[in-house]
């Protein structure tokens, strides 16, 4: 697979493979801290700070988050985004509707889909689970109110997830390493869905 070639060539890059492993782990630290953060501003928006600090404790005390977060690769931001983009998602629907509002949540939704594209049902699923429950409570923030906003939301999202990939299209060329593109990030995620991750 000439794609899973990429992190070999990035990590052996002018000899000298322990300092870019180092720098490339070290990059998953701030999505860390961003989880642990998401994760308390949850837990007092619904509770108290108390219960956001012990939750905190919680996921800094999970092997799995800490395990993920010191490896190099997506799976810690995949996490932290996909938390924060829930977290705006849930404050975008319950609070009333803006273009603020659905401006960051639109960033949010970029940013978890700009870690990995298979955050996307993920999301979907909440998201529809979210606005069922809240269609069936009564509240003056109407879901269809808010419908608009939403459209907001989706075209910011596109539009962010697209300048992210430098507004091209461009198939998947030997420069995929360098000159990262939409349709290049798609192909290897079926690669990796259909043969899996490299050895």
């Amino acid at each position: 697979m000439v794609i899973f070639n990429d992190g070999n060539r990035i990590l052996y890059s002018d000899g000298d493979y322990w300092t870019n492993l180092t720098l490339a782990r070290l990059g998953t630290i701030p999505f860390l801290v961003l989880a642990m953060l998401v994760t308390y501003w949850w837990g007092c928006r619904y509770f108290s700070p108390s219960v956001g600090l012990w939750a905190v404790a919680f996921v800094a005390c999970c092997p799995p988050i800490l395990g993920q977060a010191g490896l190099a690769t997506l799976d810690m931001a995949c996490a932290a985004t996909v938390v924060l983009a829930l977290w705006q998602f849930t404050r975008w629907l319950e609070g009333p509707a803006n273009w603020t509002s659905s401006l960051l949540l639109g960033l949010a939704f970029a940013a978890a889909l700009w870690c990995k594209f298979s955050a996307l049902p993920f999301l979907a699923a909440c998201c529809i689970t979210g606005i069922f429950v809240v269609s069936r409570v009564p509240t003056k923030h109407r879901v269809l109110q808010r419908a608009p906003f939403g459209i907001v939301a989706m075209l910011a999202c596109v539009f962010l997830m697209w300048a992210g990939y430098r507004f091209t299209l461009v198939p998947l060329s030997a420069t995929y390493g360098a000159h990262p593109t939409v349709d290049a990030a798609l192909a290897d995620h079926r690669s990796r869905g259909a043969h899996g991750p490299p050895c």
